[in-house]
């Protein structure tokens, strides 16, 4: 924060001691930390550090909490975590990977990336081709995501369902409610 910054900030206001200045600047971080930031596309820097260091405690931006299913199904990121579990270890568990790579297999890739509203732009615009899971972005972060987050795990070149996984895949939880 730089002098005219702070000029702004303390515009019309007279603080008395150096703890009243101390907590209008408190104030003021909060604010900005809070803020959502269009380069984290609405993401504030807060929960943006949530999803960077502790994507998964309690608290954090990320995770998985009671919503109501119409909130859900506008959420493309959550809808393609969803279909990658259906097409996936919900479907054959364990689910056999590539044995190359450990990827997800071509058919299942394209499979997700005609679904999914989340589109490349290069893919979408017929510059590059969707050979494997890591040409869309968003699928290879999702798979990712659903390992960290313990929903799958990767053992000897299958994705098994863990058991946190299968607590989620009950009928009543949000993958089978649609």
């Amino acid at each position: 924060m730089n002098k005219i910054d702070l000029d702004k900030l303390l515009q019309g206001r007279q603080p008395k001691d150096l703890d009243e200045l101390n907590k209008i600047l408190q104030e003021e971080m909060h604010r900005h930390n809070n803020a959502p930031r269009p380069e984290f596309y609405g993401i504030s820097s807060h929960q943006m550090r949530f999803l960077l260091y502790d994507p998964f405690i309690d608290g954090s931006t990320f995770g998985f909490k009671d919503f109501d299913p119409a909130v859900l199904n506008k959420c493309p990121f959550f809808l393609l975590a969803e279909n990658m579990l259906r097409l996936t270890v919900q479907a054959t568990n364990p689910f056999k990977l590539t044995s190359s790579t450990a990827a997800l297999p071509v058919k299942v890739v394209q499979a997700l990336y005609e679904q999914t509203t989340l589109k490349d732009e290069l893919i979408h615009l017929g510059i590059s081709k969707l050979y494997k899971e890591t040409d869309s972005k968003h699928i290879h972060v999702c798979k990712i995501v659903l390992e960290l987050a313990g929903i799958v795990r990767k053992q000897q070149g299958k994705w098994h369902l863990t058991k946190k996984g299968q607590k989620l895949s009950k009928p009543s939880q949000r993958f089978w409610r649609r």
